[in-house]
Order: structure tokens, then C-alpha cells, then sequence
């Protein structure tokens, strides 16, 4: 995958407004929460988890899997015919269900 060069330049600037003009404002403030959750939040910036990655594909399924059963078996209570049948869950369960493509 390319890194996309303004991207980059973003991070880059934003580590570099941290690090020179909010760090040294934010450690004279005066103990308190705030005070606390915006050093985490710059350190978050300087070790460059700012940006999280996105989640890889196995996770992003199963998140969706949950969710689509979850969706079904509430419109189950609705109309019945609408609960996910038992190969549906097994399809699901191997990652292998492929939807049809509209006909």
C-alpha cells in the first residue's frame, strides 16, 4: 500500500504543533483532568497513535457478522421468516457467505 504523501505531511505537522506550541502551554496549566486527558491525548500524537490503523479484514467480519445476526433476530421478532436460519449462522460462522448479487 502507498503512503499518501499529504497524509504524511498532516501527521507530520500536527506532531510538530505539539511538540513546539501546545506541549509547553499545556504543561504550565495548573494540575487537573483536563490537564491530564490532553498529555495523554499528545503523547497519543507523539508516539504516532493518533491515527489508529484500520482493523484487518478477519475483524471487520466478524464485527459485521455480529451485527447482521443481531439485525436479523431483531427483525425475527417482527416477522419470522426474517430469522437467521441454522446455515445461514453455519455460512457466517466460516466467513464464507457471499450475497447474491442483484438479479
Amino acid at each position: 500500500m502507498k503512503k499518501n504523501p499529504f497524509k504524511s505531511m498532516i501527521k507530520s505537522s500536527v506532531r510538530a504543533l505539539w511538540k513546539t506550541l501546545f506541549k509547553p502551554l499545556v504543561k504550565v496549566l495548573p494540575e487537573s483532568p483536563l490537564r491530564q486527558r490532553l498529555m495523554r491525548a499528545g503523547g497519543k500524537i507523539e508516539r504516532r497513535e493518533w491515527w489508529p490503523k484500520p482493523p484487518k479484514h478477519q475483524q471487520h467480519a466478524h464485527n459485521l457478522n455480529a451485527f447482521l445476526i443481531e439485525e436479523l433476530r431483531e427483525l425475527g421478532v417482527i416477522e419470522p421468516a426474517l430469522q437467521p436460519s441454522r446455515d445461514f449462522l453455519n455460512q457466517l460462522a466460516q466467513n464464507s457467505h457471499r450475497p447474491r448479487p442483484n438479479l
